[in-house]
């Protein structure tokens, strides 16, 4: 409980994990941001594709190891594909 609280903030979409009835029974407003993070969830879906294509895991951790062979870490151009 915390008898101070004047409304329920949420960034992003959904209020699936929230009691949404009990907040309306205080008279506590829930709002969220529906869309709001929908530029960085693509950013960063686009920065995944990157890592795994060119491998950037396995490369971080063979220089972690000392080994610099660049066997089996090359991936391919993503010129002229759609994302």
């Amino acid at each position: 409980r915390c008898p101070q609280l004047c409304v329920v903030a949420r960034a992003g979409v959904g209020l699936d994990n929230l009691d949404t009835a009990a907040a309306a029974r205080r008279g506590i407003p829930v709002v969220f941001a529906p869309g709001g993070n929908a530029l960085t969830v693509a950013e960063h879906t686009l920065a995944l594709i990157l890592c795994l294509n060119r491998r950037i895991h396995r490369a971080f951790n063979r220089v972690r190891e000392g080994n610099f062979a660049l066997d089996g870490l090359m991936g391919f151009d993503l010129h002229g594909k759609t994302a």
